[in-house]
Order: structure tokens, then C-alpha cells, then sequence
């Protein structure tokens, strides 16, 4: 069985020549996985705590941040408001902005945009566990298995010191849902 999936540089150990054989990648930062060939994961529902700090993300983001950027899309976590949102704080250098920390800032972003896939492409916070750690997922199993990881997504585009990646994440996504939601 193949899925889409959006995979991400980890930074633990290194993949098996098992898992590099499995991910087949369809476009650049998107790849296809035959599950066979891996070892399996296991999903499990975010804490209530987790719940918490991204309702309090959604929150500063609509109360606190919303006024100050001028943001001109609906709903305020839409992609383009946050790659506006990560373009000004990436102009100001990633550092402490609008009396922010970058952590607060890096969950802002993180959690308003998988909060955003949730609303709109029915897809669910997970964290997901395969042995050797654990990461904070959205995704979705129909009508294909894909997955996105916000903040993962999020400490890449700081650290690569890009200053907008949501718009076009969104574009990909809809792209695999247009080729294998079929």
C-alpha cells in the first residue's frame, strides 16, 4: 500500500536502507512511501494539554497578532496570513519580535497552521511514535493516507531562513489530494 506522505529531515539516527528504499519522492519535498517496506508507527491522540496550547496559539494569533500584521485572508490562520506573519518576523532575523520569543512565535505559526489543515481538510492532530521518538502530526487516512508536520515544517523554514512556505505546502497538498484522492 503507497500514501502520500510529507517527510521531514530527522534528527535522530539515520534511516534504514529499508526506509531510504521505501520513499519514492514524487515532487521536491513530497514523497510516496510503500508502508510494507518500513517498520510501523503508531498514532495516538495529543494530550488535552497539547489541545490547550493550540487553542491559546489560535487565540494570540486572532487577539494579539491579527491587529498588528493587518492580516487579509479569513480565517486568520489562513496560510497566506502566516506566510506574512513568517515573513516579517523572518525580516526582523527570528529572534524576539512584537515581545515575542522565537519559540512563542515557532508555536504560533506551528500549531495556527495544522489547526488550519484540521478546519480544512479534515484531518486530525496525532502524535506519531516509531520506536526512536515521537513527533506531532496532521493527518489524514481518506480518501489517502497523507500526513503534514506543522512544526517540523515551521523550525525548517527558520532555520533555511525561508520566509514563506505555507502557501505553497497548501498547494502541494492539494496537488496529492487532486492525484491520489482518486
Amino acid at each position: 500500500m503507497r500514501f502520500f506522505k510529507k517527510r521531514q529531515d530527522r534528527t535522530g539516527p539515520e534511516q534504514s536502507e529499508a526506509e531510504q528504499e521505501a520513499y519514492v519522492e514524487a515532487e521536491k519535498g513530497t514523497y510516496l512511501i510503500n508502508k510494507a517496506q518500513i517498520a510501523d508507527f503508531t498514532f495516538t491522540d495529543l494530550s488535552e494539554k497539547e489541545y490547550l496550547h493550540i487553542e491559546a496559539s489560535r487565540e494570540m494569533l486572532q487577539d494579539m497578532m491579527a491587529p498588528l500584521l493587518k492580516f487579509s485572508m479569513q480565517p486568520v490562520n489562513h496560510p497566506a496570513n502566516l506566510d506574512e506573519y513568517l515573513n516579517l518576523w523572518g525580516n526582523s532575523g527570528y529572534g524576539d519580535f512584537l515581545g515575542f520569543s522565537a519559540a512563542q512565535h515557532t508555536a504560533f505559526l506551528s500549531y495556527n497552521f495544522g489547526q488550519y489543515l484540521v478546519e480544512n481538510y479534515g484531518m486530525q492532530w496525532k502524535t506519531k511514535s516509531d520506536g526512536e521518538g515521537t513527533q506531532t502530526v496532521v493527518r489524514v487516512t481518506s480518501p489517502v493516507e497523507m500526513e503534514l508536520y506543522p512544526v517540523d515544517s515551521t523550525l525548517r523554514a527558520i532555520r533555511n531562513k525561508e520566509l514563506a512556505i505555507y502557501c505553497h505546502i497548501e498547494t502541494k497538498l492539494k496537488n496529492a489530494i487532486r492525484q491520489f484522492g482518486n
